[in-house]
């Protein structure tokens, strides 16, 4: 049997080790971001591309497929990415009843890329 601190002592490194592994898959993921200099919650790139295109639109919706074409997508790809980014209220989802959604940049969408300062 063993004694009590050498478990304890076994236990804590084990620790240390899924620490320092949580540690190195963080670091791998916020790399793979793109962070700008005030940014509460970072945003892939592809978000940022997304956010970037539809103020260029001004009160235009685009549709996802008008988004894909775009930013070279495809069209599911660009579905998901507006409706995460519709979760964190970044766009609003319009459109007509038997037509395909639309989206426009939110308020907190264009104050995200005012605070990340990014050429619009």
């Amino acid at each position: 049997m063993s004694d009590p601190e050498s478990e304890i002592r076994a236990l804590k490194a084990k620790v240390d080790k899924l620490e320092s592994e949580k540690r190195d898959i963080q670091k791998t993921l916020v790399d793979g971001m793109e962070v700008g200099p005030h940014a509460e919650i970072p945003l892939e790139k592809v978000k940022d591309d997304i956010l970037l295109f539809l103020s260029k639109q001004g009160e235009r919706r685009c549709t996802a497929d008008e988004v894909a074409r775009y930013l070279r997508l495809k069209p599911q790809i660009a579905l998901h990415h507006l409706t995460t980014l519709d979760n964190e209220v970044m766009v609003l989802r319009g459109g007509r009843v038997r037509g395909p959604p639309s989206w426009k940049l939110a308020d907190k969408g264009l104050e995200y890329l005012v605070a990340n300062k990014f050429n619009f």
